[in-house]
């Protein structure tokens, strides 16, 4: 508290804590300017808050007495009114930013999202121009549920309850398109309530490419696995199976499990060295090896194998 005299000019500063644990007070009576004894500093209500800072700095104080003109007392500012203000001055700052951050994911080419979760329900609170373009102008204050799968969006809800994050899954909306989701959970202060930012990437046309795909793929392993003909697939470089069908497990005696630690050196009846020139001739210089090899089962047994080797390039050259 400023002390001021008859013309409000400041000419002492008091603190609670002076008052209380300093001051030796003999007589309630006494003058409250006579034991306003701490030096006062004072600033002028037109310097700006930058020379504020500095003086707070340089007089290691909390308070500056305002003063107009005359001198006279006008006000109080301490530090901690300095901090809320740079808190309001940077709060306004954050807002603005999100403001221009929306304006441009607005228009960017991307599906953005940002949905409150009010605990027993989550809303689409804001979306951007290409959301509205996929899932309709009217999406904002919908339930997520008339957008997205039921199933799809409470398994990507409940990762997001949990980490906090998402990072491309895949989830289902109800007007036929499958987007590969990122996103971040925000907690609120209120108890069970979040909101929710999502970027959605649609994969429709890819999903509906591979799911195809692997349905040929699928087609084919099992048109090859129903070859009586032992059908393997050799990476030369150490021999083991790129792949192998079904005949050259009921064939050797192995399982999945078991194949799984051979190589070509463990069931062909030759030794090392050939094999590995075999492999060699075959994936190097092109060359197609036919003749008659012994295989050995998983019981040791030598199986004579009538045998056509020949170079096949995938994602590098293999021995088929």
């Amino acid at each position: 508290m400023p002390i001021v005299d008859e013309n409000k000019k400041p000419v002492g500063i008091l603190t609670e804590k002076d008052f209380i644990f300093k001051l030796e007070l003999s007589n309630l009576s006494e003058k409250i300017g006579n034991v306003a004894l701490k030096e006062v500093y004072t600033a002028s209500k037109s310097d700006p808050i930058s020379q504020l800072k500095l003086k707070f700095k340089n007089l290691k104080v909390n308070h500056l007495v305002i003063v107009d003109e005359e001198g006279r007392a006008v006000g109080i500012i301490s530090t901690r009114d300095l901090l809320g203000m740079a808190k309001e001055t940077y709060a306004s700052y954050m807002e603005n930013k999100f403001r221009q951050a929306k304006d441009l994911l607005y228009i960017l080419p991307e599906i953005v999202l940002e949905i409150l979760d009010l605990g027993y329900e989550q809303v689409i609170y804001w979306g951007s121009a290409k959301a509205h373009e996929i899932f309709g102008e009217t999406i904002d204050e919908k339930s997520v549920l008339e957008i997205f799968d039921q199933e799809d969006w409470y398994r990507v809800f409940g990762k997001l309850k949990k980490l906090n994050k998402v990072h491309k899954e895949t989830i289902k909306s109800l007007n036929g398109h499958i987007f590969e989701v990122s996103g971040s959970y925000l907690k609120l202060h209120l108890e069970g309530e979040g909101k929710i930012h999502l970027v959605l990437r649609d994969i429709t046309h890819n999903h509906r490419y591979l799911t195809e795909l692997k349905s040929h793929a699928e087609f084919i392993q099992k048109l090859i696995n129903s070859i009586d003909s032992l059908i393997l697939v050799i990476d030369p470089e150490d021999g083991t199976f790129k792949f192998y069908n079904h005949t050259v497990l009921s064939c050797l005696g192995y399982d999945q499990k078991e194949m799984a630690y051979k190589t070509i050196y463990d069931i062909v009846y030759l030794p090392y060295q050939q094999i590995k020139t075999n492999l060699r001739m075959v994936t190097n210089e092109g060359k197609e090896i036919k003749g008659e090899r012994l295989y050995l089962s998983k019981n040791k047994e030598k199986i004579p194998v009538e045998t056509y080797a020949f170079r096949l390039i995938l994602d590098k050259s293999y021995v088929a």
